[in-house]
């Protein structure tokens, strides 16, 4: 009987207290009714919002890839000609070079076009419209591939001064064991 009492009184209490509470004035503070004009506005200034932050994180980006690119440029650079100094001074000592040379010159053209793909890329990353969202997903999707491009040439470069590097040494190793061949037949 307790139990029964008990749930007749708990579902006459809730659902008072669920009446007084829809007509409270808290309830009308917490949702307040907009104006089909007022929501259009709220919309349009968030898509603006919106808009004008892919622009800046598209600035954002060309400034930080032209940034990457110049510190991967000088750092292969540098690589490229350290390799260079190399090769002259061991083609003049008698070893063979042509093989090393041919990576240093696929390197040197991975280089070149790196470097054109990431200021293409950078172009346009600055040149993305402010205008729609669809001509901004489409121009960033386009900045990105060509971002990709460079990062590939970039690899290649690494690759061929790599190779060039390790023919180099291989070369070396070669002309001081026939040297020493040589030296021990005399």
């Amino acid at each position: 009987m307790n139990i029964t009492r008990l749930l007749c009184f708990s579902t006459v209490f809730f659902s008072t207290l669920f009446l007084v509470a829809s007509f409270s004035p808290i309830s009308a503070v917490v949702t307040p009714v907009r104006t089909r004009e007022e929501v259009k506005t709220s919309i349009e200034e968030k898509r603006v919002e919106t808009q004008q932050n892919r622009v800046q994180l598209a600035e954002k980006r060309a400034n930080g890839l032209e940034n990457h690119c110049t510190d991967v440029q000088n750092r292969l650079t540098s690589v490229h000609t350290k390799l260079t100094e190399l090769l002259e001074i061991r083609k003049s000592a008698g070893v063979e070079t042509g093989v090393a040379q041919q990576h240093l010159d696929s390197a040197k053209s991975s280089l070149a076009s790196a470097q054109t793909a990431c200021q293409d890329a950078v172009t346009r990353f600055n040149d993305v419209p402010q205008d729609k969202y669809s001509l901004q997903y489409e121009a960033v999707v386009r900045a990105r591939e060509q971002a990709e491009v460079a990062r590939k040439a970039f690899f290649s470069a690494r690759k061929s001064l790599t190779d060039a590097l390790v023919t180099l040494r291989t070369e070396n190793k070669n002309k001081m064991l026939n040297d020493e061949k040589t030296e021990d037949d005399q």
